[in-house]
């Protein structure tokens, strides 16, 4: 069978994975995200070349994978994970490489909305620590979340205004061999996993490496009742086999109440609001504007009077967009003038009730399907 896995995070642990990806036989496709470049100071702690400096590490690591096993199906995404169509991290299991308690939360997130199992790994350099948590895609199993409390979500990175989306962590400066280590021990427990080897009994756990004194600990987690993914459930999500710049808001909203009650509808997209206007920090012009938050480029960030940054303020955020409240010519508007793209999956809910839609690019006969 063939496999597909996705890979979040390609720096100390994510530059010594792909090569053992790239030498599994029964892995048929693999997907890369990184937003980040490489440096010289990265030369020292992670798998790269001083000639490979200065680009892509989506794209350095895509063309190492296709130079060991040409056969291969590389995607190489350098972009944010935030930012990628929730349906490209569909896979058999998603390895988060991260060092990033937010990005953690979102892998954890989407595994769970996609019934994914999550293969996350870390290390930490002052005191030669290894981490490979498995959490299975089974809705029985525990999730990340399951085993965080309070003191985890306050240390979840805060986000302000002036900073970009998608900035880089500090590094955690481990060296190479605990990097090498942690991708080592995360393929392996990926081997077991599409073997069938992995111990159903003990569900969700978590493999712990003490390098200094040669010691090794195995957690197993519980599912916790008390989980702020109280649903456990992957979501059912319909294919709408249309692209983007083919589907109007109104045709939207219509496929969850129909075109006479398409008002009664609202349309979400999964961790990323709509920004209904702009306002400049420097001048404080506004700019009245209708897209993702996450689809906003720098330039439409920038304030034509001053030059300032613009902002989306508190009321200029909405969740969701609902047909009753929609400007005079939203309704005809495509969702790819929204900012959505082909794979991304977006919700439409009528009375509470939500349904899951994934526009995959295909192109129906006719109609929206």
């Amino acid at each position: 069978m063939s496999r597909t896995v996705v890979v979040v995070g390609l720096g100390n642990v994510g530059s010594q994975l792909t090569p053992h990806l790239a030498r599994m036989r029964d892995i048929g496709r693999v997907v890369l995200i990184d937003h980040g470049k490489y440096h010289e100071t990265n030369v020292e702690t992670q798998a790269i070349t001083p000639g490979e400096v200065g680009r892509s590490k989506a794209r350095v690591q895509g063309i190492r994978l296709r130079r060991i096993n040409p056969s291969i199906d590389v995607t190489s995404i350098p972009a944010p994970v935030e930012a990628v169509p929730l349906g490209r991290l569909r896979a058999d299991a998603i390895l988060a490489c991260v060092d990033s308690r937010a990005a953690r939360q979102y892998l954890n997130q989407a595994a769970r909305h996609l019934g994914v199992t999550l293969v996350d790994s870390g290390v930490q350099a002052d005191s030669s620590l290894v981490r490979v948590s498995i959490f299975h895609g089974a809705p029985e199993c525990a999730c990340l979340e399951c085993g965080w409390d309070q003191a985890d979500y306050d240390a979840i990175e805060w986000s302000y205004p002036c900073q970009p989306e998608g900035r880089t962590p500090a590094p955690t400066n481990a060296p190479a061999q605990l990097g090498a280590l942690a991708a080592a021990v995360q393929a392996i427990e990926l081997r077991r996993l599409f073997a069938g080897d992995a111990d159903v009994n003990l569900g969700s756990h978590e493999i712990v490496i003490d390098a200094s004194s040669h010691r090794q600990f195995v957690t197993k987690f519980p599912r916790r009742n008390g989980c702020r993914l109280a649903d456990h459930d992957a979501w059912e999500v319909h294919k709408l086999r249309r692209l983007p710049e083919d589907v109007t808001i109104a045709q939207a909203l219509a496929l969850r109440a129909g075109a006479d009650a398409a008002h009664q509808a609202s349309l979400r997209v999964e961790s990323t609001p709509f920004v209904t206007k702009l306002t400049c920090l420097g001048c404080g012009a506004m700019v009245p504007t209708l897209r993702l938050r996450r689809s906003l480029t720098e330039r439409e960030r920038t304030c034509k009077t001053c030059r300032g940054r613009l902002e989306a303020l508190g009321p200029d955020i909405a969740d969701r967009l609902c047909g009753d409240a929609l400007p005079g010519d939203a309704p005809a508007r495509t969702l790819r003038s929204l900012g959505l793209e082909t794979g991304d999956i977006f919700s439409l809910s009528r009375g509470g009730h939500a349904r899951f839609y994934e526009l995959t690019g295909e192109t129906a006969s006719r109609g929206v399907q």
